[in-house]
């Protein structure tokens, strides 16, 4: 796979050791924590989703950072942005999220991690399927005046059939986005140039 060889479309890392033998990244990858205080792990290890109008019960020396891979798992959150700084492993991070959950649809070994299959799985036999775009790329499929769901959808359902090579029906990909059979791993947001095509994206996106 791309990320195991060190390269995602147009991402480029190390892929080979004195040019004869490959490295494979996934083995490398260390998880990052998330500084967020709302969510934190208790001193049994169990992750803590806290309500802000409600107190911590915890003290502040028995809470732990959560990992970043339990928050994205996190059965009551449906959305997710992680931010940091450039360099900081943001893209590292979805790219290993995405490895995970492909190698569990592809019957392969998969890395070690820490995400919460089970919540992810919804009650379903499979975990859902990773899409993981850059937002550059997507917005390119955008308008300004294009800000609603089925725009982004639309644009979404584009991006990855020109990944895939192979056109994307719009309205079975939107379907299967809201029954929840895909995981969108979103990208450089931060990063797309054009300011009326990463406010499009962003209201699309709300």
């Amino acid at each position: 796979m791309l990320f195991r060889s060190g390269r995602h479309g147009p991402l480029l890392a190390m892929s080979q050791l004195d040019g004869t033998q490959g490295i494979d990244r996934s083995k490398l990858y260390v998880s990052l924590r998330s500084d967020a205080d709302w969510i934190y792990l208790n001193v049994a290890g169990e992750i803590v989703l806290t309500d802000n109008s409600q107190p911590i019960a915890e003290p502040q020396g028995e809470r732990r950072a959560a990992y970043l891979e339990q928050v994205l798992s996190h059965r009551q959150l449906g959305h997710l942005v992680v931010e940091g700084e450039a360099g900081s492993g943001k893209t590292v991070f979805l790219q290993h999220v995405a490895l995970v959950l492909a190698q569990i649809h592809l019957g392969e070994p998969r890395p070690e991690h820490r995400l919460d299959i089970e919540a992810l799985q919804a009650g379903r036999a499979l975990p859902p399927v990773p899409i993981l775009v850059e937002a550059t790329a997507l917005a390119e499929h955008l308008t300004r005046e294009e800000t609603g769901v089925q725009d982004f959808c639309r644009a979404l359902a584009q991006e990855v059939g020109r990944l895939a090579g192979q056109e994307i029906d719009s309205d079975v990909f939107t379907a299967g986005l809201r029954a929840g059979r895909y995981l969108l791993l979103l990208d450089s947001l931060d990063e797309i140039g054009d300011q009326s095509r990463r406010i499009a994206l962003v209201r699309c996106l709300e």
